[in-house]
């Protein structure tokens, strides 16, 4: 009788650190997202009436200086222009990418004027990239890519799971010293 009832509650509780598990990483996901996105509107935002290679780029590449070395989470952040019939990366944070053609996915949001998360692995490392539009007038005039090191992330993540993994555990643990306590109690 006992058996099956210790069983039912183990699998109720690991179901609901499972559960409880998953929301948190949807939730960590998403506020990571939010956060590269917030990033990209920021530059946005700034609203520079220059996105002209190389005349613009100078102060460009000053805010994407100043926000590297404020946030060590960054991995890279790029902006990418057209000029004249090509697409080039105006201003990095890897300053021997300026001037470089950018790649064909990078220029996307200049022509859609829609935001692109992505996850990706850089060098072994996790991140999530965002490429967004750069708005002059209303219109897309320029991307801007932010690579974003999930490593951070991924370390919360690892310490609430297991931190869920041992209150679950606990938890059974003590309903089953419960179970035989009150068991003992009712024999005697």
């Amino acid at each position: 009788f006992l058996l099956p009832l210790i069983g039912i509650v183990a699998l109720v509780i690991g179901g609901l650190a499972y559960l409880w598990i998953s929301r948190l990483e949807q939730t960590f996901s998403e506020a990571y997202r939010d956060k590269a996105v917030s990033m990209a509107q920021v530059f946005d935002a700034l609203g520079h009436t220059e996105v002209e290679y190389p005349l613009g780029a100078a102060e460009i590449q000053g805010h994407i200086d100043d926000l590297m070395a404020l946030n060590p989470n960054i991995y890279r952040i790029t902006v990418y222009a057209p000029v004249g019939d090509q697409v080039l990366r105006i201003a990095s944070s890897e300053h021997a990418l300026v001037g470089l053609p950018a790649d064909p996915h990078d220029a996307e949001p200049i022509y859609t004027d829609q935001v692109i998360l992505t996850d990706k692995i850089k060098e072994g490392e996790p991140m999530v990239e965002v490429l967004a539009p750069l708005h002059l007038g209303g219109k897309p005039v320029a991307a801007v890519g932010i690579y974003l090191r999930l490593a951070p992330r991924n370390q919360v993540l690892a310490e609430q799971r297991n931190i869920a993994i041992v209150a679950a555990l606990a938890a059974v643990l003590l309903i089953v010293f419960l179970t035989l306590l009150l068991t003992r109690a009712l024999i005697l």
